[in-house]
């Protein structure tokens, strides 16, 4: 919940309040999480999304506008996810596919190079010079590849570049069970914010939609409400670890590429979680990083299976995750995670 200590500041058409709750509690620095929220139809064209609100740290507030208004080229491709839902996942096997499985280049470039946020793309644009202690942007992660970019994301749909629906790149939206996310979230918060409170206060934080980006429910029914559309391909953490190579077979026809037997053997191998993690350091650039950063490689990839949550949840914490997955998602026809 809020506190009624909150602090309003106005830039063009977003308001950020500074999020002032006694279950966000650091042991290192406090990255100032604020509550964001624009006008409807503000900056995008799909005026009928459904989460004009975002939690975003102070950090964000100097990219904002050049988020929104950012230079949407169609040869992008930019995969979606809500944080703990198999990004870095995804990201490895976009990029492989749609760069002819070139698995030295892969190797060579850290992932974080490849397929760089949103955010740092602007950086290196922009040429801006944070003045904050924000390790994700003391170097410049689009330097060492031209377009087309594969655009990694975590803001909802509402918070994108408005020539985004317009000029529709492809875009590769993977949704998780927000349990299983969940959890996931606790221990990345953890492990980087060094979040120094309980479990419960964290999860209790989430279903609020106070930790980072917001909503996750309401962050997948946007991209379910768009999964028809033409440019958008909505997967599940789920059928991915389900069934990979029927995945990378998907993912291949909406690239337009093509993918062999022995291409989907050698891709079901590399993107397996353990050969992601004896590549963690790799792929997440370790050595270009602030000190602080050092140590998590190693536990960047947990357990990667699904239903994990049952091990750490409560069932009082369980149900209020259902009630919400049931209010949010299976009343309003997305019911994967029914």
């Amino acid at each position: 919940m809020l506190s009624s200590s909150i602090t309003i500041t106005t830039m063009d058409d977003s308001t950020w309040e500074l999020i002032e709750d006694s279950r966000l509690k650091f042991a290192g620095t406090d990255p100032q999480f604020h509550r964001v929220s624009i006008k409807p139809g503000s900056f995008s064209a799909k005026n009928q999304l459904n989460n004009p609100e975002c939690v975003l740290a102070a950090r964000f507030q100097q990219y904002l506008p050049y988020i929104f208004n950012y230079d949407v080229r169609s040869d992008d491709i930019w995969i979606v996810t809500y944080p703990r839902s198999g990004t870095t996942w995804t990201q490895e096997m976009v990029w492989l596919i749609n760069n002819g499985y070139d698995y030295q280049k892969a190797q060579n470039i850290p992932l974080t190079h490849r397929s760089p946020t949103l955010r740092n793309l602007i950086h290196d644009k922009q040429e801006m010079n944070p003045t904050n202690d924000d390790s994700e942007t003391k170097f410049l992660y689009g330097k060492n590849c031209s377009p087309p970019h594969h655009i990694k994301n975590h803001l909802p749909a509402a918070f994108l570049p408005s020539s985004i629906w317009t000029v529709k790149p492809k875009i590769i939206y993977v949704a998780r069970n927000p349990k299983d996310s969940a959890v996931s979230f606790y221990h990345y918060y953890k492990m980087v914010y060094k979040y120094d409170g309980t479990m419960e206060d964290f999860l209790t934080l989430l279903l609020d939609g106070l930790t980072e980006f917001g909503s996750q429910t309401r962050h997948i029914l946007d991209f379910w409400d768009l999964r028809n559309e033409e440019n958008v391909l909505f997967l599940t953490y789920e059928e991915m670890k389900r069934d990979l190579k029927k995945v990378l077979q998907t993912v291949a026809t909406f690239l337009g590429k093509t993918i062999t037997n022995t291409q989907l053997d050698e891709m079901n191998d590399y993107l397996h979680i353990s050969a992601m993690r004896d590549r963690a350091s790799n792929i997440l650039n370790a050595t270009e990083r602030a000190a602080s950063f050092k140590d998590v490689p190693q536990q960047f990839f947990r357990q990667g299976k699904c239903g994990s949550y049952k091990d750490e949840m409560n069932e009082e914490i369980i149900e209020k995750f259902n009630e919400l997955i049931g209010r949010e998602l299976t009343a309003n026809g997305c019911d994967i995670y029914a």
